[in-house]
């Protein structure tokens, strides 16, 4: 994001906090290698959803996943955001790093996306809504700050992948 952009931040206090995350990595590997994939079981245990008795609410999660992945990467093929490894040999990521841009954290758009529109369709239903929008939100501060803690995205990426997804949760309830 730094030449793309600008950055708004010093790359040097970027990369040392990404450095700084490494340190979570042996109490957060499971977890991370986990959420590779589209962490939708993270989402369902919250709800408690069963593919069963939730179809629907799969398909929907389903759906917001594809559509910000959609969305998130031809950001990230505007920007070509260069990622923390390709700037630091320290880095040293744990898992591989994709060769697409790093700007904005696909992972963040995704997870904000889905806590946005869950926290409206569901909340109330099943608990009070102001509870549901904390655990989901929490979840998907979770796994944003998890890639960085992987070594593949900068604070920044997540940040503004936070927004995207945020707002591609109200364009979509609006619709």
């Amino acid at each position: 994001t730094y030449e793309a952009t600008g950055g708004k931040g010093d790359l040097q206090l970027a990369l040392l906090a990404v450095l700084d995350a490494a340190s979570l990595r042996p109490d957060r590997t499971a977890e991370i290698l986990a959420q590779v994939r589209v962490p939708i079981p993270f989402f369902a245990m919250i709800l408690n959803l069963q593919p069963g008795r939730h179809r629907y609410t799969y398909e929907l999660i389903g759906a917001m996943f594809r559509l910000s992945t959609f969305v998130s990467m031809q950001v990230k093929h505007h920007f070509r955001a260069r990622r923390p490894a390709d700037r630091s040999i320290l880095v040293q990521p744990m898992l591989n790093t994709p060769g697409h841009g790093a700007y904005p954290a696909g992972h963040a758009t995704q997870s904000y996306f889905v806590a946005h529109v869950l926290t409206e369709v569901v909340g109330d239903a099943v608990v009070p809504k102001a509870a549901l929008a904390d655990q989901l939100q929490s979840l998907a501060a979770r796994i944003s700050h998890n890639r960085v803690v992987a070594g593949l995205h900068y604070p920044e990426d997540v940040a503004t992948g936070k927004g995207l997804g945020t707002d591609l949760g109200a364009y979509l309830l609006d619709r």
